[in-house]
């Protein structure tokens, strides 16, 4: 028997079919194929762009603080990443300051406008060049290159896997197409539809699957259509997980930033470069300093040359501290007003300095308090010995007398005395007594001689009797010591005058009681 295929209806329905699916599994894997290999470069292109964040994360700090050796440590820990075939770093000026995985004489590559991984002048490689940004100021460029080696191998293992499963499909459905035409047309018209619902953004088309080899390629597409969803969830995840971070950073920003604007000692920092990192508003009201003319990130010797101003002797006070910090320091500026300085060491976790941090406190008031305080405790002090030095006096006035009415109380009592010296005797003792009551008066009305209201009781009385009164009340301790007193009156005889008695008697005493006391022989007049 003759095979004619093209006579019978059947062998043409056949070889239309093994022509239509020839078309549609060419058109099938050409499709996947690429919707395979364009999600591979966004993988790897968004693989590219969530690296080129973290990596900027990590080398601003040591950028900023010119630690090249922290930059290098974390460029080789970066290129001994399975996907990074190098990385490097250039300062302001294009100088490579590290650079790991590329020759170091070697010019580094441009990078890439377009990400490709089609490119057929040289090796599959997706370069990258990312400035690296630091409150506004760019402090350098980060250029790493992608490795697409990978994932040019898949495509071509994926396609030279096609191609054998287009082939394998077109003769095995060759014996098959007969029965099953309509069903492949069904199921490669689905998967058509599936795939242009991929390619015009769907995440995850739902393709009938079986245990044929249609069905197995529908199943096959749906894993890569979950795939490719979970990716994206992931994706989605992380830049949600990325804002929160960087929400949480700015809110915790603002707090340091409102905490140390609202603290009322002056706080400046520095780096190791000699710049301004911060300064609150307390600096510039403390030392009278415009922020316009003292920015912050500006040169720390201009801040100090604008506090050095309203310092007397500014060069022993505003240097930083050398290994250990000083004690706090004090200085009095020029308008009388007292800051404390405490000056620290920045020191980061490698044990090197990163710069120094000065806390400038006014304690002008403290201070004034405390040398209140402390003239009061001098006022009290003098206050107490005066009032010791009141009572001993009190004490001697107090003698005083009683010794003139105890002398004569024993003149009294001898047996041979006129009227007239009875009479005279019994005068001193009662101006004594009176003199001792007063005194006796005086220690009682303490209160009023310290709250300065003592107050002079002017009488008229005769001088020249009051002086031959005093002679006559130290006449006894005088004859003890050997002495001779005497009075004399140059006055008018019988004159009066106004004026405290008591406290001229008092004076008049405590003279004639110390002329006596100090006085070894001759006389007291």
């Amino acid at each position: 028997m003759v095979f004619a295929p093209l006579r019978t209806l059947r062998g043409r329905l056949l070889l239309l079919a093994l022509l239509v699916e020839a078309v549609m599994l060419g058109i099938l894997i050409t499709n996947s194929l690429r919707l395979v290999r364009d999600n591979m470069g966004e993988q790897a292109k968004s693989h590219a762009e969530q690296i080129a964040p973290v990596l900027l994360a990590a080398l601003v700090a040591p950028m900023a603080q010119y630690d090249y050796a922290t930059v290098q440590a974390v460029l080789d820990e970066s290129q001994a990443v399975k996907g990074i075939e190098y990385a490097a770093v250039t300062d302001r000026s294009g100088q490579v300051t590290a650079i790991s995985g590329w020759p170091a004489g070697k010019p580094l590559p441009p990078p890439d406008a377009v990400f490709s991984i089609d490119k057929s002048d040289g090796p599959p490689r997706y370069d990258v060049a990312r400035p690296i940004v630091l409150a506004g100021q760019q402090l350098g460029t980060l250029h790493f290159g992608l490795d697409l080696s990978r994932i040019v191998e898949a495509r071509d293992s994926l396609l030279l896997q096609g191609f054998l499963i287009a082939g394998g499909e077109l003769i095995l459905s060759a014996c098959l197409l007969t029965a099953l035409g309509l069903l492949i047309t069904r199921q490669l018209y689905i998967l058509t539809r599936a795939s242009a619902e991929v390619a015009s953004g769907g995440t995850a088309p739902k393709v009938p699957e079986g245990d044929d080899d249609i069905g197995r390629l529908g199943a096959a597409f749906n894993a890569m259509s979950r795939a490719i969803a979970e990716r994206v969830g992931q994706l989605i995840l992380a830049r949600d997980e990325r804002t929160a971070m960087a929400d949480k950073l700015e809110h915790e920003h603002a707090r340091l930033e409102a905490l140390l604007a609202a603290m009322k000692f002056g706080i400046l920092l520095s780096d190791r470069g000699g710049k301004v990192v911060y300064a609150n508003d307390a600096v510039y009201a403390q030392w009278r300093l415009d922020p316009r003319r003292y920015p912050r990130g500006g040169a720390l010797h201009d801040f100090f040359d604008g506090m050095s101003a309203a310092l007397p002797n500014p060069s022993c006070f505003l240097e930083p501290p050398v290994g250990s910090p000083p004690e706090a320091q004090e200085a009095v500026l020029k308008d009388g007003r007292v800051f404390t300085l405490h000056c620290h060491q920045v020191v980061g976790a490698d044990g090197g300095v990163l710069g120094n941090l000065w806390l400038f406190a006014d304690v002008t008031d403290s201070r004034r308090f405390e040398r209140q305080l402390m003239d009061a405790k001098e006022r009290a002090e003098a206050a107490n010995v005066a009032k010791s030095r009141f009572l001993a006096t009190m004490s001697h006035e107090i003698r005083t007398p009683m010794n003139g009415i105890l002398g004569m109380a024993q003149l009294l009592l001898m047996s041979e005395l006129s009227d007239q010296e009875r009479q005279d005797y019994a005068r001193t003792i009662l101006n004594s007594g009176q003199t001792l009551l007063i005194l006796l008066n005086d220690i009682l009305d303490l209160s009023k001689i310290e709250a300065g209201k003592l107050e002079l009781s002017p009488v008229s009385f005769d001088p020249r009797q009051l002086v031959g009164e005093i002679a006559a009340l130290f006449a006894a301790p005088a004859h003890a010591k050997g002495l001779t007193i005497d009075s004399v009156w140059n006055g008018p005889a019988g004159g009066r005058y106004r004026a405290d008695a008591i406290r001229v008697r008092q004076m008049l005493s405590n003279l004639v009681s110390n002329a006596i006391k100090f006085t070894d022989h001759g006389f007291v007049r």
